[in-house]
């Protein structure tokens, strides 16, 4: 399955980014300015995430644990816990390989 991509036509770096995908790759690219029916329906199946930028591409977080640790700056140790699963927008990417990248370095 392909991803999620927010785009701007009128943003050079947003077509230089949908100009570089290969082909077939099963991708959703939506206009964000132009196709108000797509942006509705993304709207309101990923209420929490908006672009600030384009190209956004979407990802998914899985839960993340997060062990006990000493904040660097203040020395206070703050407790291990859970990142919850959530959607969010890698913005502005060079290409697909740095998405891939931020995925895997959850």
């Amino acid at each position: 399955m392909g991803y999620i991509i927010l785009h701007n036509r009128q943003d050079a770096a947003s077509r230089d980014f949908v100009a570089g995908l290969p082909e077939g790759g099963g991708h959703q690219i939506i206009e964000w300015y132009t196709d108000a029916a797509a942006v509705s329906e993304f709207l309101s199946t990923y209420p929490s995430v908006y672009p600030s930028a384009f190209p956004s591409v979407l990802i998914h977080r899985a839960d993340k644990d997060v062990p006990e640790a000493a904040d660097p700056v203040s020395g206070e140790i703050v407790p291990a816990h859970t990142i919850p699963a959530h959607w969010e927008l890698v913005r502005c990417p060079a290409d697909l390989a740095e998405v891939a990248a931020i995925e895997a370095d959850w």
